[in-house]
């Protein structure tokens, strides 16, 4: 009834949020959609909200918060035997670590989550990196900045970027 809606209608906002990067907004609609989907029990809708989070965390640049819910995220998908959750939280725990300056971790992350990523949607690399968080916020501020010009070079410079890491780890 009720609670699940509401639950699912703070999750939206949460990620509603977190796609314009308006991480503070998102972060307290995200722990409302927690409070929900614990009282519910449902451990898959706590697992994505987890993840959301993360995620959130991470654009904000809140390192240790960052880790914490996305590793909580990775278990629970994993005791679920989530496979989708648990690649999705590899790749974000890459970006994250790629975020916060380690390359290396970065590399070896992101390395695992373009191979699961092309293995589970039969997309190719460049498919694999449609849509990611740090694109979307660079084109929402891009287009807040610049309407004209809102697929900047900063946005084409997040794939180089990607693909430079993932050559390195392809190559030790």
């Amino acid at each position: 009834g009720y609670p699940w809606f509401a639950a699912h209608a703070s999750q939206g906002l949460g990620d509603l949020y977190r796609v314009r990067c308006e991480c503070d907004k998102s972060v307290e609609y995200y722990q409302e959609a927690l409070s929900g989907f614990e009282k519910l029990n449902d451990r898959e809708l706590i697992a994505w909200t987890i993840f959301g989070l993360g995620v959130a965390f991470s654009l904000n640049h809140d390192a240790s918060r960052a880790k914490d819910y996305l590793v909580r995220a990775l278990a629970l998908f994993h005791d679920l035997g989530y496979h989708v959750g648990v690649v999705r939280s590899v790749g974000e725990l890459g970006f994250h670590a790629w975020r916060m300056g380690d390359a290396t971790s970065a590399a070896s992350l992101l390395s695992v989550y373009r191979s699961e990523s092309e293995r589970l949607t039969g997309k190719s690399s460049d498919a694999a990196w449609e849509g990611h968080e740090d694109q979307l916020c660079l084109l929402v501020k891009a287009q807040k900045s610049q309407p004209a010009a809102w697929e900047s070079a900063a946005v084409r410079g997040f794939r180089a970027v990607m693909e430079e890491l993932l050559n390195e780890a392809t190559i030790r």
